[in-house]
């Protein structure tokens, strides 16, 4: 196993052993973290009380609802379905969180899909 994967393993064996995750409420704003790497895919899913969502994000009560990982075998899909891939797998792992009544917000690094989504807009 190479460095980079053991360290992300063990980072993210650390925060499923010390993070008690808690139910969606649907009085909070949900919000959806994805990220892509090389080899790896990681899936944050955190919700706060819509009355701190002016607050500084510091002063926010983040409370988490769940996290995921995925290492990937190879690298032979694209960069856009490598980015892509943690936000369909959201959907289809926490449909129940996601989409509720409400609606949640997605934090990607991905530009192209923040482009992507900022044009269809106008």
């Amino acid at each position: 196993m190479a460095d980079p994967e053991r360290a992300f393993n063990q980072d993210m064996e650390s925060v499923t052993h010390t993070v008690t995750l808690t139910h969606p409420r649907y009085d909070y704003q949900s919000f959806l973290l994805t990220d892509a790497r090389d080899f790896h895919w990681v899936i944050i899913l955190l919700q706060v009380p819509k009355k701190q969502l002016k607050v500084s994000v510091d002063d926010q009560e983040h409370e988490p609802l769940a996290f995921f990982k995925w290492i990937s075998q190879g690298n032979s899909t694209s960069f856009t379905e490598k980015e892509s891939f943690p936000i369909m797998k959201s959907v289809d792992k926490l449909r129940h969180a996601l989409l509720s009544e409400k609606h949640f917000i997605l934090f990607t690094d991905y530009r192209n899909l923040v482009l992507r989504r900022s044009k269809s807009q106008t």
